[in-house]
């Protein structure tokens, strides 16, 4: 049997792309878990990638954001619903 499982990613979207690169290096420089991705279709956005984070490392990342200068355009949540087997984690 399968479980329905859902779950938030936020994402951080960018006016550019090298703003994305910048914020996923300073991320990770902070051992914030982050990945750079494309935009999902379900979101907008002027240069195409983004940031996605967790909701245990937003605070985080928003933190990073302040004091880094670094500009976004938006922070977005997006619930992604697996299937995980029954019993997994």
């Amino acid at each position: 049997m399968l479980d329905k499982v859902t779950e938030t990613i936020y994402y951080i979207l960018f006016y550019n792309y090298t703003d994305g690169l910048a914020l996923d290096k300073e991320l990770k420089r902070r051992n914030i878990s982050s990945r750079v991705c494309p935009v999902p279709r379900d979101i907008s956005s002027s240069c195409g990638m983004a940031v996605s984070v967790r909701p245990e490392e937003l605070e985080d990342a928003k933190k990073a954001i302040d004091e880094s200068g670094i500009e976004i355009e938006k922070i977005l949540p997006l619930e992604h619903i697996s299937f995980k087997k029954r019993g997994s984690r």
